[in-house]
């Protein structure tokens, strides 16, 4: 290779290497749940946590701080798994001690939960003894009138109604970061209120759903659905908040596609869907059949590439145990229609001023045009065949080299309207008898 080509190539390889790079960098990936300073992780949905029956509770984190269950609250193995807590049962759980090396209430800590309320009474209570005993104590979480309240002590109960409420009857991601005795509550991954308190030096333990008579308003067993419990003993920032409610919520929130674009297309067509809830996406299938590939590029965006031998029929989008289904169908082609050209009785030649059969093979029925050298051939527009051959009477009118085309319109939308390669005919002087 010449000199002047080795600097060619070399600049073409890197402007594809940097063409890809930024194409990779450009799509964004499910975001990752915060693992540095975790100190408490209750996830029900994990059987390394909670196998589904028993009374432990077992700590993912490295501290070991394991709790248990009382008065058997209900085990469900929906949205990977949760456990129903009830105020008619009196059922509540505990946590193992939360404090660390480095890590006192007086310092930095966030506490954040999954949940689904039912009903009035406390979520979460902070208690300066295990398993739910006496000493200093106070609700942190709380239903109290259908408002979820989140708050804590200062010479009497101060509490924030988290703003927005969370939709009734839906999973929520709450919780709060704390700075000294500066607080910031959260919602589903958003900043929603700020509250101050006192906090205590001792020993942090948390009951879950345990009655409390230093509360925000109800002070009873809780009635939710619970699903993890995440606590920190650093101050989350907003964005890794944001991250974790992204990287968590997929078990937990159903998907939705309301649209979907282009609508129509063969195999190899990149589809756009637009949504909500994509974070965490396992599956994209058309009719049923999986995609070839696909890439969620955010939330509330991802793309998928249509496979081969689909049909005409809903798009889904699987995510956790949810499946979304776009409100429409998509029209999936087969591919292209085939149309091939030739003159009848074969050979490549024919005569100015005679007759000449141009037939064309199809793959598909539809309507057929032809064409000399780019001009619509007289009487040969728009033949309607129901069978896949089509034919034009067509009748030469110069000597010259003509390239003969034609352009098919399929009767199903299986199929991708086409036009024909050329075949070149040398059309001849006319000879023998008029």
């Amino acid at each position: 290779m010449r000199p002047g080509r080795r600097v060619i190539a070399g600049l073409l390889m890197s402007i594809l290497m940097i063409t890809q790079i930024f194409i990779s960098a450009s799509k964004a990936a499910t975001p990752s749940f915060t693992s540095a300073n975790l100190v408490l992780n209750y996830d029900i949905s994990d059987s390394s946590s909670y196998p589904g029956s028993g009374s432990t509770i077992t700590d993912r984190s490295a501290s070991g701080n394991n709790g248990a269950t009382v008065s058997s609250p209900t085990y469900s193995s929906s949205n990977g798994g949760y456990l129903t807590f009830s105020s008619a049962s009196n059922q509540w759980a505990y946590t193992g001690a939360i404090n660390q090396t480095g890590f006192t209430m007086s310092s930095a800590y966030s506490t954040f939960m999954w949940i689904k309320l039912t009903g009035d009474g406390i979520i979460l209570d902070e208690r300066g003894q295990g398993a739910g005993g006496s000493g200093w104590q106070d609700s942190v979480i709380e239903r109290v009138g259908g408002e979820l309240r989140v708050g804590g002590w200062n010479s009497g109960e101060i509490w924030t109604a988290a703003n927005p409420q969370p939709t009734a009857n839906s999973w929520t991601y709450v919780g709060f970061v704390g700075n000294s005795n500066s607080y910031t509550i959260y919602v589903n991954g958003a900043a929603a209120g700020t509250f101050s308190r006192t906090t205590y030096p001792g020993t942090l333990y948390y009951t879950i759903g345990q009655a409390d008579g230093t509360n925000m308003g109800n002070g009873g067993y809780g009635n939710f659905l619970f699903g993890a419990l995440h606590v920190y003993k650093s101050a989350l920032t907003a964005q890794e908040v944001a991250n974790n409610y992204n990287a968590t919520k997929a078990r937990f929130l159903t998907p939705t596609i309301t649209s979907f674009a282009p609508s129509s297309g063969g195999p190899g067509t990149t589809v756009t869907l637009t949504g909500t809830n994509m974070y965490g996406a396992t599956a994209v299938n058309f009719n049923g059949l999986a995609a070839t590939s696909f890439n969620v590029l955010s939330d509330t965006q991802t793309t998928a590439v249509v496979p081969s031998g689909s049909a005409t029929g809903k798009i889904t989008l699987v995510s956790g145990g949810s499946t979304a289904t776009s409100a429409t169908d998509y029209t999936a082609y087969i591919g292209l229609a085939t149309i091939q050209l030739s003159l009848q009785g074969g050979g490549s030649t024919a005569n100015k001023g005679k007759s000449s059969i141009i037939n064309a093979a199809l793959n598909t029925s539809g309507t057929v045009t032809f064409y000399a050298n780019g001009r619509v051939i007289n009487r040969c527009q728009s033949i309607v065949t129901a069978t896949t051959t089509a034919s034009c009477n067509w009748l030469p009118l110069a000597t010259a080299r003509t390239q003969l085309t034609a352009y098919i319109n399929p009767t199903t939308t299986a199929y991708t309207a086409a036009s024909s390669g050329p075949l070149y005919i040398q059309v001849l002087k006319r000879s023998g008898p008029r």
